[in-house]
């Protein structure tokens, strides 16, 4: 991602070669600017008309899921974080979180600030783990240089939105063959509540994006829901790309990553807890339950469930 970043500097140099070498050849300045101007435009064209047809593995089932009142609602209890979490409220204020928020008008806003904040903290490392998994060690460490997964993106974004009062909890994702590939069959996002919307929303912290389509934020059965249908998916994001990385990330290089990963949804069922241990699982109509990540962690820990409503429930706050 960061030489992504830097692409447009790139193919800025690029046309300033091509500039004065149309010069040099042509003699005239005027001519060469004219010819690279039509190069532009075609390769632009071309670009668009590419990525306009692209699909990759973006290609996704219609999964069916079970709504309404769910038979295993009264057996599974879903407990919110602590409203007067001490450990949240160190974090708050320790890392002055309500100044991140200020000014924002909504639950919209203030979620993406937060995640905003959260991503410029380390760059990704999808091998390295903290010493402890927890949002202050976390922001610690990186402090002191280390860079972490989407795993730590997540707790820190999750503790630092429950620190200020905008319930969110980390999502699982997990591929269809999760028991069976033998890596990168899991990813990890957040879903926070916003309260203005009633509804629940993804954020992935890794990449700071929020999914949109037709002006509503997304959770992250909607946007596999979307994807499947081919529906136009916008991204919201205050990263500071410059167009060309943010157009290449968000219409060809993150559909095709998160789309392999909208299959098993779960989360943990404490909230309250910093190790939580269980973990609501929702899996497709007529999907086994898997039972193993990765050919070799046992999942002994989920609780199975088909119904969407049940999954999607509004959180409930201690």
């Amino acid at each position: 991602m960061f030489a992504l970043q830097y692409l447009d500097i790139f193919l800025a140099g690029v046309l300033v070669l091509v500039v004065l070498s149309l010069w040099r050849r042509s003699g005239s300045l005027a001519r060469a600017l004219l010819y690279a101007a039509v190069a532009v435009v075609g390769f632009s064209a071309a670009a668009v008309l590419a990525v306009s047809f692209y699909t990759g593995d973006v290609t996704l089932p219609a999964l069916v899921f079970e709504e309404g009142q769910a038979a295993e609602d009264e057996r599974i209890a879903v407990h919110g974080p602590a409203t007067d979490d001490p450990y949240l409220a160190q974090l708050r204020v320790r890392h002055n979180l309500d100044t991140l928020v200020e000014g924002s008008a909504t639950d919209l806003e203030r979620i993406l600030a937060v995640s905003t904040w959260v991503n410029s903290l380390w760059r990704h490392d999808g091998d390295n783990q903290p010493s402890s998994s927890d949002p202050l060690t976390i922001i610690a460490e990186a402090e002191q240089g280390s860079r972490f997964r989407c795993v730590e993106y997540a707790i820190v974004l999750e503790g630092a939105l429950n620190a200020l009062g905008i319930p969110a909890r980390r999502v699982g994702l997990k591929t269809a063959d999760v028991e069976t590939r033998p890596s990168g069959a899991g990813h990890v996002v957040v879903e926070a509540y916003a309260r203005d919307l009633q509804k629940w929303l993804l954020v992935d912290p890794q990449f700071n994006l929020i999914p949109v389509a037709d002006g509503v934020p997304l959770h992250a059965l909607e946007l596999q829901q979307a994807l499947a249908s081919g529906k136009t998916i916008a991204y919201k994001s205050v990263s500071g790309r410059r167009p060309v990385a943010h157009w290449l990330l968000t219409r060809v290089i993150y559909p095709s990553f998160i789309g392999q990963y909208l299959y098993y949804f779960d989360f943990p069922l404490d909230q309250s807890s910093q190790d939580s241990s269980q973990h609501l699982m929702l899996v497709p109509a007529g999907a086994a339950h898997p039972q193993v990540f990765q050919g070799r962690f046992p999942l002994d820990y989920m609780v199975y469930t088909h119904n969407k409503d049940l999954f999607y429930a509004p959180p409930q706050i201690q």
